[in-house]
């Protein structure tokens, strides 16, 4: 379902799948293009789907907590864009079944389609921008 959802980055912006599979919290996959890393994750344990952009650093995705600051949740883009938009996600204690996870990856696959694209071709000036937000809204 994943891999359908997220086609477009292979079709449309030259991304290549570069990590798949299971990880401590769950699974993930990961696509990067020459600017550009998206990280699509599922974690049971927190009955959510996250998908984060991320900024490349010498055509190489960095480590969370190498670089926090090239890493955005794709909800942040949307809050920002679009902040009607939200991507349902199921509540806790009302799990994810296998429907569930598709509509909620079809939804976040038409999001980043529509809203971003300039993240997905390599201007992050958005990246700055959520982070100058969010400080001022922690004061």
């Amino acid at each position: 379902a994943c891999k359908r959802s997220f086609q477009f980055l292979i079709d449309e912006y030259g991304c290549q799948i570069v990590q798949s599979g299971e990880h401590a919290a769950g699974s993930a996959i990961t696509y990067a293009n020459s600017t550009t890393g998206v990280k699509v994750s599922l974690e049971p344990r927190e009955n959510f789907i996250f998908v984060y952009l991320i900024q490349l650093q010498n055509r190489k995705i960095p480590a969370y907590f190498d670089a926090p600051d090239g890493w955005v949740y794709l909800d942040a883009i949307l809050a920002l864009k679009t902040p009607k938009l939200k991507i349902q996600q199921k509540a806790f204690g009302d799990w994810l079944k296998p429907k569930d996870i598709d509509t909620i990856l079809r939804s976040y696959a038409h999001a980043l389609r529509i809203y971003g694209r300039e993240v997905l071709a390599g201007d992050f000036t958005l990246f700055k921008t959520i982070r100058q937000h969010l400080m001022s809204s922690s004061r």
